[in-house]
């Protein structure tokens, strides 16, 4: 196994601490735990999704790359951005849900997800060619497939109207996960997790 293989085993090892009993047993040993405090670890978490976010997305690009040229080195990290914006976008309109039109407020799920088709049959009709913003554009269509469904719950969180008094960085955490498998499932959203506290309580 490579030096790399074995550092992202290691990493798979220690990053699931929950699923790890004696990991979990030694920390609970230790100080330094006691500084994590819920506002700390959300820091954490959310730069977390941004180191996530921007590897997944040099990854992604790696194993479909459609040009050859080293020049374009920039693409996953414009791409990255772009997708970052279009994030944001989507949660300013969940945390002013009400002022959406009322066709987007009725149908939240079915004009995300006509936005996407209507993007990639702007991408089908423009014309072939190369060069780097296409080659975005590309990564982007790629990349939103596994990043719709997990959209879909911000837009639930504002239906619900609990993104109202939220920061951009609490559903980004969400958004852009730790890429890799796990016994524990995702978070269901921002909302979702709200509705379930409330629920226990």
């Amino acid at each position: 196994m490579s030096k790399l293989g074995q550092l992202w085993r290691l990493l798979r090892t220690y990053s699931q601490f929950h699923e790890n009993e004696k990991l979990i047993a030694w920390l609970q040993q230790q100080r330094w735990v006691d500084w994590l405090t819920p506002q700390r670890r959300r820091w954490l978490l959310t730069l977390a999704a941004v180191i996530a976010g921007v590897g997944s997305t040099v990854n992604r690009y790696k194993n479909f790359r459609y040009d050859s040229a080293e020049k374009y080195w920039f693409v996953p990290i414009v791409t990255f951005l772009v997708l970052s914006a279009a994030l944001y976008v989507l949660y300013f309109a969940a945390a002013h849900y009400q002022k959406l039109p009322a066709l987007i407020k009725r149908r939240p799920q079915l004009s995300l997800h006509l936005i996407f088709w209507g993007f990639l049959a702007g991408l089908w009709f423009l014309p072939q060619g190369e060069g780097w913003w296409r080659s975005c554009l590309l990564l982007i269509a790629i990349s939103c497939p596994i990043l719709i469904w997990r959209c879909g719950y911000v837009l639930i969180s504002g239906r619900r109207g609990k993104a109202q008094n939220t920061s951009f960085g609490a559903h980004w955490i969400y958004l852009w996960p730790i890429w890799g498998g796990t016994n524990t499932p995702h978070r269901q959203g921002l909302g979702l997790s709200i509705a379930v506290r409330s629920q226990d309580r």
